[in-house]
């Protein structure tokens, strides 16, 4: 892929100091070497790093959508968010040296899980007698049709709206 090619151009030549002075070989582009002085090496490298700040990109461009979704707002998603990250990892892994080499973090993935998982488990069984904003709704939902029996139909938009705005104002104050 890179072979070596003498230049005279000072930018192009490769930075190491040999015997009679400065290596005469190109550069391979993007590093400040020749391909026998550790060009090749410096080019995967950035490449790699390419790579990474690729799909680390990628990967907070999906968070970011996800994160601004109304639905991506209980512990039970925050899970499935630690969940694909640790997939994801393990994907990346393709030999067993590789999940030697990533143990740590991978351990520290599966730490991070137990602690959201524990929180949720906690957090429901914290809230188990409360009703959440999506029955408290429902329940608006109800009222309102159970009061329409019993109001003139010209007070029903009124009463439906406060019935919502009383809603809204409880669950916002809430959290």
């Amino acid at each position: 892929m890179y072979e070596l090619e003498r230049t005279t151009n000072d930018e192009e030549r490769c930075q190491v100091a040999a015997g009679m002075g400065r290596c005469p070989n190109k550069i391979v582009p993007g590093t400040k070497n020749c391909p026998m002085h550790g060009g090749i090496a410096a080019a995967r490298g950035i490449e790699n790093r390419e790579l990474r700040n690729y799909r680390l990109t990628k990967w907070r461009e999906t968070i970011a959508e996800k994160a601004n979704s109304p639905a991506l707002k209980t512990m039970t998603e925050e899970i499935g968010i630690a969940r694909m990250m640790l997939e994801n990892l393990l994907e990346q892994c393709t030999s067993p040296t590789d999940l030697m080499i990533h143990q740590a973090v991978i351990g520290q993935q599966v730490q991070v899980i137990e602690r959201v998982v524990t929180a949720c488990h906690k957090i429901d069984k914290d809230m188990a007698g409360l009703i959440g904003r999506d029955e408290l709704m429902k329940f608006a939902d109800e009222v309102v049709r159970i009061v329409s029996d019993a109001v003139p139909p010209q007070m029903l938009p009124e009463v439906s709206e406060q019935l919502t705005l009383a809603v809204t104002n409880i669950t916002a104050k809430r959290g």
